[in-house]
């Protein structure tokens, strides 16, 4: 993952987790019985192959087969105590491979019924 390599992309992350972890101590000092929650909604190439033959005649590299888990949600998870990080992309997944189009065929945006996919996601992890 480019995140791992990178120095400068690992110190963005590093600074972006320690102002999540920041907002989520002040939020549970107000609220001790809420709950942070952080969606990790995946890039389209990550769902579906037929994307990343999109991407591929783009010139992009993938080095990981498409479908695996990411070093930038594993390390969410180490990184950020008492925060609920809700990977979306199984659930993308279980969509795509009952036929319902998540993604545009030539844009990285969600679909209506991609959105729809996390809303259910979301509303499943708030209960």
């Amino acid at each position: 993952s480019v995140l791992l390599k990178d120095e400068k992309y690992y110190t963005a992350f590093n600074r972006m987790v320690d102002y999540v972890q920041s907002i989520s101590n002040y939020f549970y000092s107000t609220n001790p019985n809420g709950k942070v929650v952080v969606l990790v909604i995946p890039h389209c190439t990550e769902i579906k192959e037929e994307y990343r033959v999109n991407y591929d005649m783009l010139g992009a590299v993938f080095t990981q087969p498409c479908g695996t888990v990411y070093p930038f949600y594993t390390l969410l998870q180490e990184r950020l105590k008492g925060v609920t990080i809700v990977d979306c992309s199984v659930p993308l997944h279980q969509a795509q491979s009952l036929g319902i189009q998540t993604y545009y065929n030539n844009d990285e945006h969600l679909t209506h019924d991609g959105e729809k996919v996390i809303y259910k996601t979301i509303l499943s992890h708030l209960q």
